[in-house]
């Protein structure tokens, strides 16, 4: 034990030169989580409402690996960088003291929201990584209302979002998911938003060969982050537990309230397997996903969560509520109409019907399609639109603010 921590430690050590560590210490000490870039030639500046540590560990890869939105960080950085802006970085939810002028302010509520204020002829754009908070917070009540109903629990309710009018005060809004996460937002917000693909924090390749041999078509995976009910956990377990032809993986955190239940009543469903967090870039990973068959995702509120992405990279069929569906879902996998355990009974019988060249064509089709969502693409998307945004403000709405 004593010997790995000291490895792990010296590992993580490896990739920091003394500059930079002294760096991370003192932002790690600090009250303000911030970042500055600062040029002297550049005139204009940027506020970012975001991730500040990634920039004090921009080689520490354990660290960035941790989920996907670190690296897109630092691209948005990078390419403010590149057009002629220096930026300041502030952790999205600590308190802002800011009072610099910002020609650009951008990230996400509430610290978007706090300054943008200050800044009322600045171009506002709200980057948005979920579904619309009012659609967020009715989902949280319905999905964990209902899962205390039925198993007589009292689960609070988590991921609910602080009111906010982040959408109110944008210009534009950059919308990480699909046609389907724009459903939950009013109408009258709509042509503000511009889709925009996330990346992946999947790197290591599956053998795709490999899958073809070896998977297993009645073993499905529930992968998904905090907020269990929220991602529809209950419904699979409560689907699978009845069907013990079927094999279950289900990988990540689970709420604590939601653990305890179902630790309790699921000790004799021994085709359900908990493997807890488990990092996507390892050989655990990769030879589960080369066996799974299927990744069933009934999200109440997340448009392409990077889960299912992960998964599609390894050739899993996805199986997604409306809310966590790419546009192309019906092509390459199956859209759950509501999340109820009637419609993941439908799926999965949809699943056991398909002729096995079906789902060899599936598995490739996947891998091939979900290569579209990479670092690469993130950047360019994200400076084409930032450009563009910055263009039509300074045509249109610099004259109508004065």
């Amino acid at each position: 034990g004593k010997i790995n921590r000291m490895k792990y430690i010296f590992s993580i050590l490896r990739c920091y030169s003394l500059t930079e560590l002294m760096s991370l210490i003192i932002f790690k000490l600090s009250k303000r989580k911030r970042y500055v870039y600062y040029k002297k030639e550049n005139t204009k500046w940027a506020y970012i409402s975001y991730l500040p540590e990634v920039f004090f560990r921009q080689h520490d890869d354990n660290y960035l690996n941790t989920h996907q939105n670190k690296r897109e960080s630092l691209v948005m950085g990078q390419v403010f960088a590149n057009n002629g802006f220096n930026f300041v970085v502030e952790s999205f939810d600590t308190v802002s003291v800011d009072n610099r002028r910002y020609d650009i302010i951008l990230g996400l509520e509430p610290n978007f929201c706090n300054v943008a204020k200050k800044n009322l002829d600045a171009l506002k754009i709200y980057y948005a990584t979920g579904a619309y908070y009012k659609h967020q917070n009715l989902m949280v009540k319905v999905r964990t209302d209902y899962f205390n109903t039925k198993h007589s629990c009292h689960v609070p309710y988590y991921r609910t979002v602080i009111e906010n009018d982040a959408a109110d005060l944008a210009d534009f809004i950059f919308q990480i998911g699909s046609k389907y996460t724009l459903d939950t937002y009013p109408n009258r917000i709509r042509p503000k938003i511009s889709l925009i693909d996330q990346s992946s924090n999947l790197y290591k390749k599956i053998s795709i060969e490999q899958k073809l041999k070896t998977y297993r078509r009645n073993e499905f995976l529930w992968l998904g982050g905090g907020g269990s009910l929220l991602k529809g956990l209950d419904l699979v377990l409560d689907y699978f537990c009845q069907h013990r032809e079927l094999i279950l993986h289900v990988l990540g955190n689970i709420n604590q309230e939601v653990n305890d239940y179902y630790s309790k009543n699921l000790v004799q469903c021994d085709n359900i397997f908990f493997h807890g967090f488990v990092d996507l870039n390892t050989d655990t990973f990769i030879h589960l996903a080369e066996r799974v068959t299927f990744g069933i995702f009934p999200s109440a509120s997340e448009g392409a969560p990077g889960a299912m992405i992960a998964s599609m990279k390894c050739g899993i069929i996805p199986i997604s509520s409306k809310y966590a569906a790419f546009d192309d879902i019906d092509k390459l996998g199956f859209m759950l109409n509501n999340l109820t355990i009637d419609e993941i009974e439908a799926s999965v019988q949809w699943a056991t019907q398909l002729k096995p060249a079906k789902i060899s064509d599936m598995i490739m089709e996947n891998y091939r399609y979900a290569s579209k969502w990479s670092l690469e693409n993130f950047a360019v998307q994200f400076e084409t639109l930032l450009r563009m945004k910055i263009d039509t403000y300074t045509r249109e709405y610099r004259d109508t603010k004065k």
